[in-house]
């Protein structure tokens, strides 16, 4: 059983427990978002809030084919305006748990490490967020047997965790991460 943090809108964190999938899925290319509605001189941040609310609600229908689209271009739209934010980090971070759902590793480690790129260079809850990113990470690589990689993610992890104000550690997830270490010293996985 691995551990995948996801952080809510609110700062809050869940800890969601995921078995391995023992079949392989079908995975299909994503199909393209729906256009964003003409909105005149709507800024890039107008622009990517509205895809990003549109891939909840699409993940709340269960479609997460749509969903990714609509985070994976809320990510675009944001890049091409270079607008290198946390915003942007969120989209890429929720784009890659999308593809982490669709089974889609490889997209998945490549999402998350683009946040994890751009919260890396803010303070604060980014810091805590990219914490969680690399947690996550970590799980990907575990479950695609790279061992190595899943341990220096975790260990990292708790590296920034070590670093942040103790009003933005969460002794839970540091908990789980020390955890999945463990369970991997003992061969668990």
């Amino acid at each position: 059983m691995y551990r995948l943090l996801l952080p809510l809108r609110h700062g809050s964190i869940i800890v969601v427990s995921l078995l391995l999938a023992t079949c392989a899925a079908k995975q299909k290319t994503p199909t393209t978002a729906k256009p964003v509605p003409s909105a005149g001189n709507a800024s890039a941040s107008a622009k990517a809030e509205y895809l990003v609310s549109q891939g909840g609600l699409a993940l709340a229908e269960g479609d997460t084919e749509n969903a990714l689209a609509y985070y994976l271009e809320a990510a675009r739209v944001l890049e091409a305006a270079g607008q290198d934010t946390v915003e942007q980090a969120d989209a890429h971070y929720e784009a890659a748990n999308v593809a982490y759902q669709r089974l889609e590793r490889e997209l998945a480690v490549e999402e998350y490490d683009k946040a994890l790129a751009i919260y890396l260079r803010y303070s604060g809850n980014a810091q805590a967020k990219a914490a969680v990113t690399l947690t996550n990470m970590g799980v990907v690589y575990k479950e695609i047997s790279d061992t190595t990689r899943a341990r220096s993610c975790w260990e990292k992890a708790l590296e920034i965790y070590n670093k942040l104000p103790e009003e933005l550690q969460s002794q839970r997830n540091i908990a789980k991460i020390r955890q999945n270490i463990r369970d991997m010293d003992q061969g668990l996985y």
